[in-house]
């Protein structure tokens, strides 16, 4: 019985210690099992990402590379899909942007992106931003986490280090602006380079679009206004201009400013301010330093006359040169106009004399000229008055000073009056032979005298009154024919003071605006009629007299007064000997030589019609 017992302990030993044999064999044949059910998770991942991102399968190599570093962890999911996308492999294939970013998600994510996504990221990949970004982002989702967790891998992320990378938005409107301005996408270097500057406060957004317009590569472009209208809009505002916008901004460019003073413009707008700030840009500040762009109005009245008046665009050098020179009064306005009306590109451009009467009026006034004084500018032009001349007595108007005013230029500066002033008159003229020696002593001075005209010499002696008027002397009336008026009626005085000034007025286009009766007779029916000024006189050489130089010489240096009127004739060779000594020993006298209107206005006397003046002493 008891070896029986033992006999049957022992074969229950047996078969327990077998089942356990068997359980322990079972269970390392199920481990090996397990192990490679998790190891072809990872190799299914691998292969997968390999075909999607290169479009094959990963080769051994592949496998040695990346599945032991995957499984320890020394390698992650980013740094694999940063690595295959950055190999010449898949360079190579030349994917769209589009194709990219849907490569990333299913990298990543393992489906595509979504239509908000995926715009998103073209509107971001597009711009400049490179895909690090993309990669980053999705790596911080907990999507990305957990199918990295379903694949046994590691997430990892990347480090974002490009200046284009850091702030996106700012790198689409760079990029946008550049596009906008060369047609051509910039390069990931030039945006780095460019973000780096406006992250760093060296320039404002206007700042660096400015500085890229003044760039070879976009002036070698050539664009016209319109052009440029349209860039910079886009640019600046991200839009089009609208079409009154567009003609204005055109308008500006027209003045002659440089490009500074047009991005200034739009920068100072609130639409530009508020674009910066949802991108988080400085909207800049430019400072304007050429004198082109500190006085816009004034360039632009400068720019316009180059342009009509000497038929070519003003170069910024004219511009700077010609408005420094204005506002600091070295250059009158209308020097700097007669300047360029007198070189040869004007007369060529402006050929004849309604050319130039037009572009002048369309540069003061911007209107169409008219009335009687035009009338009488023409007239005179065709005669042989100089433009410079009838420049300077357009400019003389009351309009002209309120037009230079809007520009910011003082036309109407007080007269300095001189210590010492007389009038030099002459009677019965013209006459050739002597009216121009009397011209000649007068011009080295820039010395003007008052010639009182017979109405009948006016056109025999025609060449002396052009020569006068345009040496700003006075051409007055002296009757048509010498007639004494106190002798004829009060119709005919008028008839002689009309037939006279018909005569002026019809040659050199000026009218006469006072007189002198023959003999200095005049009577309350010659004051009623002659309907200018009667200007006698103070000083009587008797120059037709005694015809003798010394003579006339002596009455004036020893009689000459302030204010004088001083009578002599230009018909006598002696008159104009004494007037060649007479006239330079005045002015070393202190004397200034002027019109008998001019003596009016320097001594603040109103001159009346009819009523008779020996003097002006003021």
């Amino acid at each position: 019985m008891r070896k029986s017992t033992r006999r049957t302990c022992r074969f229950i030993f047996r078969v327990v210690t077998f089942f356990m044999c068997l359980a322990v064999l079972v269970s390392l044949i199920q481990v090996p099992s397990l192990a490679s059910k998790k190891e072809d998770v990872l190799e299914n991942y691998i292969d997968r990402t390999f075909s999607v991102i290169l479009g094959r399968t990963a080769s051994n190599e592949d496998f040695r590379l990346w599945y032991p570093n995957l499984k320890k962890g020394s390698a992650t999911a980013v740094s694999m899909i940063d690595q295959l996308t950055e190999s010449s492999e898949y360079q190579a294939k030349g994917l769209s942007t589009e194709q990219t970013v849907d490569v990333l998600y299913r990298s990543m994510l393992g489906h595509e992106a979504d239509f908000e996504g995926r715009e998103y990221w073209l509107r971001l990949l597009s711009g400049g931003v490179s895909k690090t970004v993309l990669v980053h982002t999705i790596a911080g989702t907990d999507e990305f986490k957990t199918f990295c967790a379903n694949n046994t891998v590691k997430p990892g992320d990347v480090t974002i280090t490009e200046e284009r990378d850091m702030n996106p938005e700012m790198t689409l409107a760079v990029a946008k602006m550049c596009k906008s301005l060369t047609g051509r996408e910039p390069q990931a270097e030039e945006l780095n380079t460019w973000i780096s500057q406006l992250t760093g406060n060296q320039a404002g957004l206007a700042n660096f679009l400015l500085r890229f317009m003044k760039s070879d590569e976009f002036t070698n472009l050539g664009y016209d206004r319109e052009i440029t209208v349209q860039v910079v809009f886009e640019s600046m505002l991200e839009r089009t201009p609208t079409e009154q916008e567009k003609a204005e901004f055109i308008d500006i460019l027209s003045h002659g400013v440089s490009m500074d003073f047009v991005v200034d413009r739009i920068a100072k707008t609130q639409e530009f301010s508020d674009l910066c700030a949802g991108k988080g840009i400085l909207p800049g500040n430019i400072e304007l330093s050429e004198p082109r762009d500190m006085h816009y109005e004034l360039t632009g009245f400068i720019a316009r006359f180059y342009e009509k008046l000497a038929g070519h665009v003003a170069t910024a050098d004219e511009l700077n040169d010609g408005i420094g020179k204005v506002l600091s009064g070295e250059v009158k306005v209308t020097k700097m106009l007669s300047e360029v009306l007198e070189s040869p590109e004007s007369q060529e451009t402006l050929a004849s004399n309604d050319d130039f009467l037009n572009a002048v009026y369309e540069v003061l006034y911007g209107t169409a000229p008219e009335g009687e004084a035009i009338e009488g500018y023409r007239i005179g032009l065709e005669h042989g008055i100089t433009r410079s001349h009838v420049l300077e007595e357009i400019t003389k108007s009351e309009a002209f000073s309120e037009k230079m005013k809007e520009l910011g230029i003082e036309t109407s500066e007080e007269k300095q009056v001189p210590e010492k002033i007389i009038a030099l008159t002459f009677d019965d003229g013209p006459y050739t032979p002597v009216t121009t020696r009397i011209l000649d002593a007068l011009k080295p001075y820039d010395a003007h005298a008052t010639f009182f005209v017979v109405g009948n010499r006016v056109n025999p002696y025609s060449e002396s009154i052009i020569r006068a008027v345009n040496q700003n002397c006075e051409i007055a009336n002296h009757t048509w024919n010498h007639t004494t008026l106190t002798r004829i009626s009060g119709d005919a005085v008028a008839q002689q003071m009309n037939d006279c000034d018909n005569a002026v007025f019809n040659l050199a286009g000026v009218h006469t605006r006072v007189m002198r009766p023959v003999g200095g007779s005049y009577s309350g029916t010659v004051s009623a009629n002659v309907g200018r000024p009667m200007i006698i006189w103070s000083v009587d050489t008797n120059d037709w007299k005694y015809r003798n130089a010394q003579h006339v010489i002596d009455e004036i240096l020893n009689n000459a007064r302030d204010g004088d009127i001083i009578l002599m004739h230009d018909l006598y060779e002696t008159t104009a000997e004494a007037v060649e000594y007479v006239v330079p020993k005045l002015i070393e006298k202190g004397f200034t030589l002027v019109t008998i209107s001019e003596l009016a206005e320097y001594k603040g006397i109103d001159l009346q019609a009819g009523e008779a003046y020996f003097s002006l002493r003021g």
